[in-house]
């Protein structure tokens, strides 16, 4: 089995951010007041990080400098930065969504997860990509591309992590 590279975005995607967004939080209150992770979203990273190396695992984010902090918090708060878990180095920030195009590529990353189609649609060197819980109306405007590309799409932490994992098996 391929020793995979996997990048995952983390608002909608990691935090369930359509709850409480994590932006107009500070570091002293994004733990007990920021959103909630998405449901089985710290296990299954958990997972890839023991299957794949924690070296291989990277979070990819578009956010302003003055909210990077409050994000490294938010994943130290809710475990996913730990020993053996996620690695604070391997955490990437950008200014605008697209630049985590080339952030992918530079990272030699064979998956990605992200809830933004239009970013999916542009890695062109990410093999796996996997747009996580998209609303009805991002189906309805995206449908025929999404078809035609091949992302994968999943509204769950365990659909994830079962395309992940068969991808991975067939990725030899």
């Amino acid at each position: 089995m391929k020793k995979l590279r996997i990048g995952i975005d983390v608002g909608r995607t990691i935090a369930d951010s359509e709850k409480v967004r994590i932006a107009g939080l500070t570091t002293d209150n994004v733990g007990k007041e920021g959103p909630p992770p998405f449901e089985c979203s710290r296990s299954v990273i958990q997972y890839f990080c023991s299957e794949y190396y924690r070296n291989n695992i990277f979070i990819v984010s578009k956010c302003t400098e003055e909210i990077e902090d409050v994000i490294l918090v938010w994943l130290h708060y809710h475990g996913f930065i730990a020993l053996r878990y996620l690695i604070e180095g391997n955490v990437k920030f950008c200014r605008e969504r697209l630049d985590k195009v080339p952030i992918a590529r530079d990272l030699g990353l064979d998956v990605f997860i992200d809830d933004r189609p239009e970013i999916l649609l542009a890695m062109n060197s990410v093999d796996h990509k996997i747009l996580f819980k998209p609303s009805r109306q991002v189906k309805e405007k995206y449908g025929k591309d999404l078809n035609y590309s091949g992302i994968k799409i999943c509204n769950t932490w365990i659909e994830v992590e079962t395309s992940v994992s068969n991808y991975a098996k067939s990725a030899i």
